[in-house]
């Protein structure tokens, strides 16, 4: 089932309430896919595994087989899908850059970029790391979580002992 959200964005953002994942197309005719998929399982082994919960990954994801031109409108409107996702106080995201083509730095950048301007950033924390597997490659990681998450610090430790496992 599908509902459509009215979101403070230009454009019609609709959420598939049996995947969570939240849908919209933009003015260019790019259409946007942003799914927040448990991501628990990464936490596993961590002293607070059995304590913690509602954990995603975040993707963002261009359906469409065109590149997409700026548009300031699509970061406002993701911005307005992450600030819906955390209307539950609960809900954390680990994000990972992708490396498998060389650009994750650039993609960590505009992250943060956008994490920095973000006006939701006053009720969230997040905690960044590098992890570095061999000397040509470092994953950047980042995990976000609102500032009333009861599990906060047992999400930013679980977190840390996962980066730690992985490091080289």
């Amino acid at each position: 089932m599908k509902k459509a959200l009215n979101l403070q964005c230009l454009y019609k953002v609709v959420l598939d309430l049996e995947t969570f994942n939240y849908s919209f197309t933009s003015k260019n005719q790019i259409e946007y896919k942003i799914a927040f998929i448990d991501a628990l399982y990464l936490f596993e082994g961590t002293s607070s595994f059995a304590e913690i919960s509602n954990v995603f990954g975040l993707i963002i994801e261009n359906t469409t087989s065109k590149n997409a031109p700026l548009d300031i409108e699509v970061q406002k409107t993701i911005e307005e899908i992450v600030s819906h996702f955390f209307e539950n106080h609960q809900h954390s995201i680990i994000y990972l850059c992708d490396s498998s083509d060389k650009r994750a730095l650039t993609r960590h950048r505009k992250f943060n970029r956008w994490y920095l301007k973000s006006a939701i950033k006053i009720n969230l924390i997040k905690v960044d790391k590098i992890i570095i597997t061999d000397e040509d490659t470092n994953h950047y990681v980042s995990l976000i979580f609102h500032k009333e998450n009861s599990f906060s610090n047992l999400l930013e430790n679980a977190f840390n002992e996962v980066v730690d496992s992985l490091q080289k």
